[in-house]
């Protein structure tokens, strides 16, 4: 018996000092028709104290350079609560953060690719095509970006032609007989098309980069199966990403007056 009132009475003071406490605590009272980040705290000497919490960060997304760099300015400007924004350039995004202590609200302009660049990039053009499929890369999916006169490199693979001829030969020995036949295959009019082709590709589908890049690429002909591949050459494509960077390095440079880093938050 004397041990159940010892665990009684230490429950109580458990509960005692749980309750002391919460009465000691301040608690915040709903306040109706406020803006989500105003609150009242009710302290526990009675008194009720209005306080104002900061803003749930934000995210802006912008669609151009452009938008990106007057939002930027304002940041500079204090125009959007505080004056320390950092600009981060990196090769799929251009972020800049209001405030670089808080790092609370950011802005991102997203860099996407197009798709002619993409299919450089991922080598899909590397695969090996038809004679029609490759015409049909050459004037639909790498649309724009063929040399000046791309109506002259477009005749020039019509023109091509296949020619393969079969020669029969037999070997009759003792007791042993066998046929063969080997394919004698050229192509007419392959002296007509270059070595290399070197496309001007616009690398972003962002709507004010709209500046191209030379990709330099191989164009390769397999006679015996009659098919085409364009290839681009080593580092082409990472060549291409690095100028259009040091561009967007230099327009961002140019007109904002605040520390601008290469790579990612």
């Amino acid at each position: 018996m004397t041990q159940n009132h010892v665990t009684a009475d230490a429950d109580a003071i458990r509960v005692i000092q749980e309750t002391a406490v919460k009465a000691s605590r301040a608690a915040v009272l709903p306040v109706e028709g406020e803006v989500g980040h105003v609150v009242r705290i009710a302290h526990p000497d009675g008194s009720v104290t209005c306080q104002v919490l900061d803003p749930n960060p934000r995210l802006h997304e912008f669609s151009t350079l452009g938008a990106l760099i007057a939002f930027t300015r304002n940041a500079i400007e204090g125009r959007h609560g505080e004056a320390n924004p950092v600009v981060w350039l990196g090769e799929h995004s251009v972020s800049v953060v209001v405030n670089d202590e808080t790092r609370r609200d950011v802005g991102i302009l997203s860099l996407q690719v197009t798709p002619q660049f993409e299919a450089l990039q991922t080598r899909a053009t590397a695969t090996w095509r038809s004679q029609t499929d490759m015409i049909r890369l050459l004037r639909l999916d790498l649309a724009d970006t063929l040399p000046g006169d791309s109506t002259d490199l477009l005749a020039r693979m019509r023109n091509v032609r296949f020619k393969s001829a079969a020669d029969g030969h037999g070997n009759v020995q003792h007791g042993k007989e066998s046929m063969g036949r080997s394919i004698n295959a050229e192509v007419l009019g392959v002296d007509t098309l270059p070595d290399d082709v070197t496309l001007a590709v616009r690398v972003y589908a962002v709507p004010d980069l709209r500046t191209t890049q030379n990709i330099r690429c191989a164009l390769d002909i397999a006679v015996e199966e009659q098919q085409f591949r364009l290839v681009p050459r080593p580092m082409a494509c990472a060549d291409a990403l690095a100028a259009v960077g040091d561009e967007i390095g230099k327009i961002l440079a140019d007109e904002l007056e605040c520390p601008i880093y290469r790579g990612t938050m």
